[in-house]
């Protein structure tokens, strides 16, 4: 038989879970190094290719990235059209941990924002994703790409307004950190705009920040599964 205290305690296991389904991209890897210097110079010969250039650090060891994608498939397609470039191409995958936490301190409210800032962060990928491919098709302007990051500025901004009233009202150590990453995401997408409307490095800033967020993304849930 389960007492009442025990069927409170799982009620509240529950309703306190914050749970997240592990997500694995696949970039396409323009080479490795063994130093960023070197990676860096490569980075940026990539950028004038309409690479995104993104150096990426792993395992001491330092990549550089072309572009970020969905599937394994898609991940593949790119480096079968890449065969004549002077490039030592490769499939990295990068994966955003399963999260599956029970946080005794938060509350319902605080679990709701947690899982809205996380599932935001998923949307970002997907739209960034999206404009990167209708940018390489010529099925969207530099001017309407920008219109589309904007939105989700916007949403970023509406956002951290409601984790600063939650923070105000209960801290928890989850919204705190998602708060200040969220912060530098924003920062992110910010400069993707500016860049797409003043027509500066529009072939690759879009994968470029593509990347960049899929980087922070990933640190973001490392850093709340690290509090357990």
């Amino acid at each position: 038989w389960i007492t009442g205290k025990e069927q409170t305690s799982w009620f509240w296991f529950f309703k306190n879970n914050i749970k997240q389904e592990e997500k694995i991209l696949y970039a396409v890897s323009l080479g490795s190094y063994a130093t960023k210097s070197e990676a860096e110079e490569i980075a940026r010969n990539s950028n004038v290719a309409g690479a995104g250039g993104y150096v990426y650090a792993k395992d001491q060891v330092f990549y550089v990235l072309g572009n970020i994608y969905a599937t394994i498939e898609d991940a593949e397609k790119v480096i079968d059209g890449m065969s004549n470039a002077p490039y030592q191409t490769s499939i990295l995958s990068i994966t955003i941990p399963k999260v599956k936490q029970y946080d005794q301190s938060a509350t319902t409210e605080d679990i709701a924002i947690i899982k809205e800032t996380l599932n935001f962060m998923e949307e970002i990928y997907q739209t960034l994703y999206q404009v990167n491919i209708m940018l390489d098709t010529k099925q969207m302007t530099y001017i309407q790409g920008s219109t589309e990051v904007q939105k989700l500025v916007s949403k970023s901004n509406v956002l951290r307004e409601k984790l600063n009233i939650q923070i105000e009202n209960h801290l928890c150590s989850t919204t705190i950190i998602l708060k200040t990453r969220l912060l530098e995401i924003q920062d992110n997408l910010e400069d993707v705009v500016q860049k797409l409307l003043g027509n500066i490095g529009t072939i690759y800033v879009v994968k470029y920040a593509t990347i960049a967020h899929v980087v922070l993304w990933e640190n973001v849930v490392q850093e709340i599964i690290g509090q357990e």
